[in-house]
């Protein structure tokens, strides 16, 4: 009846103003139920917040982290060109050392080599002098004769 009267604001055909009458322990309840129903949705919606700002913090924390991966990686992959490079130029220098290495061991044969063809090419100069020199002796030969020929000759003429 009070809740008629509540809504209605007429009793007995006068006007009433509606009053606050002290209420049930029930509608207390349902009060305080429905204040801590608010209160927690209010949490609730707080919380989701705060999950949803923590995500996004989450997610650029795991972008920053990826980044930094892929950054690492790309150093890695530099770091092992560069040591296969450096590998690479240890077995240039290693077969550059070898080729010297058998260089200085043929320079003694090549300068034998050298000496041998020297002393034949001594040998053959020798050969062409004492050709020379035996050409000469028999051109001088050869006038000797010639000229004893003719000596002869003029003395058989005479």
């Amino acid at each position: 009846a009070s809740e008629l009267r509540l809504k209605s604001g007429f009793f007995s055909g006068f006007e009433v103003q509606p009053t606050t009458a002290p209420a049930s322990p029930d509608e207390q309840r349902f009060m305080e139920a429905q204040q801590k129903a608010e209160a927690a949705a209010a949490d609730a919606a707080k919380a989701k917040a705060d999950s949803e700002a923590k995500s996004m913090q989450v997610a650029a924390a795991r972008r920053v982290l990826l980044e930094a991966e892929m950054r690492a990686a790309a150093e890695l992959r530099a770091v092992a060109d560069h040591k296969s490079a450096a590998m690479a130029a240890e077995v240039a220098v290693e077969q550059a050392s070898a080729a010297v290495a058998a260089a200085k061991e043929k320079v003694p044969m090549a300068e034998q080599e050298v000496a041998d063809k020297g002393e034949a090419a001594s040998a053959a100069r020798a050969v062409v002098v004492e050709r020379a020199e035996a050409e000469a002796r028999l051109s001088l030969a050869a006038r000797q004769a010639t000229e004893a020929c003719m000596t002869a000759e003029d003395r058989a003429a005479h």
